[in-house]
């Protein structure tokens, strides 16, 4: 089993990454096939630590991560929105753009291909925009309330909502303050805060790509992390984890670039938009080359002066909304995580148990890198999603995103092969 790893540990890991990203895309909530999926994941994460940065994925395990999007699509993004005249050209040419990227795999010398997927992949995200009209779901409600009132000197933390779809939440805005910049930009430019949104992953993307140019399997990695099965659907929706992988992609180029103070500043943001986010800090204490105790508190500190006139303007509403609103929520049955199954009344202990078991996992197993520390994040985020009380397609997208990301940037620290491997 290790030699095994050792020879093929890249392809493990994209391989899971994109059944796991494509099975919580085709449907949504919890089902015995993605929570399979999504276990297994976890499991190949884990396995595969030690070896996946070694050698670059081949060009069979690039295809048939491709084919694994291709079949999430299946089930389009149709739920609770409208479609409109671009949402079907949408889907297609994000189709499409996986069948290049599948081609470009296999066709070196055609380089065409590669950029056809790249350029087909962002055209489909911002034709989805188009094609969805206004999504029925509290988060993009909530944005474009908390992004317009920032312009009035409106508190999101302790307003109520308007318009929210029946059962959703509608008395929180229960995100960290990073998330209103993004919103207040895309409401104020395009009265849409999606376009912001989607600005700031593929802001991370093109970093990386500009980082990786000239390493055609690189720039190929990155074409199948824009692809990945939920893609659609999270630009669709506006969901905030979207914003957390542009920012952590840009801090990892910075940091493989020697900028590990600007990568400090982008951490902070990352740490300021999503709680889930703070679940790094103990990694990055143990990434002592670019990161370390010293500035892993300069990025918090970052975090936390951002943050600061919400937390001080009413610390009360601010800490029930970010803290307690997430302590206190009621377990959900149709959760893409294992929670319910442990034994009641030792579910935290777990929860706590497991993260610390794959913090120490990452500190003795992960290449101390850039992209270690990208693949890294992804299993500790993952180990945290597959026991919590409620995870979705969102947070398992924000998973394979950062594991597929690691290994195109994998490529430039170790091997720097111009060509793909063969199968």
């Amino acid at each position: 089993m290790k030699d095994l790893l050792d020879r093929r540990g890249a392809d493990a890991v994209l391989i899971a990454a994109a059944l796991v990203a494509a099975a919580c895309a085709f449907i949504t909530t919890s089902r015995p096939y993605n929570l399979v999926a999504v276990t297994v994941g976890v499991i190949v994460l884990g396995a595969a630590l030690t070896s996946a940065l070694r050698r670059p994925p081949s060009r069979a395990a690039i295809v048939i991560a491709l084919v694994l999007g291709l079949a999430s699509l299946t089930k389009p993004p149709w739920g609770n929105v409208t479609l409109q005249a671009l949402f079907w050209p949408s889907l297609a040419c994000f189709a499409l753009s996986m069948i290049a990227l599948g081609f470009a795999a296999y066709q070196p010398s055609r380089g065409w291909l590669l950029k056809a997927g790249v350029v087909g992949a962002v055209a489909a995200m911002i034709g989805i925009i188009f094609g969805s009209g206004n999504p029925a779901i509290d988060v993009w409600v909530i944005f474009q309330q908390a992004g317009a009132g920032l312009f009035h000197g409106i508190n999101p933390y302790t307003t109520t909502f308007t318009d929210i779809p029946a059962g959703q939440t509608a008395g929180c805005f229960n995100y960290l303050p990073v998330t209103l910049f993004p919103a207040a930009a895309g409401w104020g430019l395009f009265r849409d805060v999606r376009w912001a949104e989607l600005a700031v992953p593929l802001a991370g993307w093109f970093t990386l790509l500009w980082h990786v140019r000239g390493k055609r399997n690189a720039v190929l990695l990155v074409g199948v992390a824009m692809t990945l099965g939920g893609t659609l659907r999270v630009a669709q929706q506006g969901w905030n984890e979207s914003l957390v992988l542009g920012w952590l992609l840009i801090a990892a180029v910075l940091w493989s670039r020697g900028r590990n103070l600007w990568g400090m500043a982008f951490l902070g943001l990352a740490f300021a938009t999503k709680q889930h986010a703070l679940l790094l800090l103990p990694l990055c204490v143990v990434w002592r080359s670019f990161l370390g105790w010293r500035r892993t508190a300069g990025a918090a500190a970052i975090a936390f002066a951002v943050s600061s006139p919400w937390i001080f303007a009413n610390f009360t509403r601010f800490k029930s909304c970010t803290v307690d609103f997430f302590l206190n929520a009621t377990p959900r049955d149709d959760s893409l995580s294992l929670w319910r199954f442990f034994p009641s009344g030792g579910q935290t202990v777990l929860v706590v148990v497991l993260a610390c078991a794959a913090v120490g996992l990452c500190w003795k197993c992960a290449p101390k890198t850039p992209a270690g520390f990208l693949l890294a994040s992804a299993l500790l985020l993952a180990t945290f999603s597959l026991v919590n009380k409620q995870t979705f397609e969102n947070q398992w997208w924000l998973v394979s995103e950062l594991a597929v990301a690691a290994l195109a940037l994998g490529v430039v620290e170790t091997t720097g092969l111009v060509s793909v491997p063969a199968a």
